[in-house]
């Protein structure tokens, strides 16, 4: 049960980081003047 338990703080941690790294990148877009997507086009 230890085991499992730390296989779950490990995963838990590892989305945890990702909705951080998404959600930092989405605000710095979101943040950011639409020229960029004016750009693309």
């Amino acid at each position: 049960m230890i085991a499992m338990s730390t296989d779950y703080t490990a995963a838990t941690a590892a989305v945890i980081a990702l909705v951080v790294v998404l959600t930092g990148m989405v605000t710095f877009l979101l943040s950011r003047p639409s020229d960029l997507a004016q750009k693309t086009r």
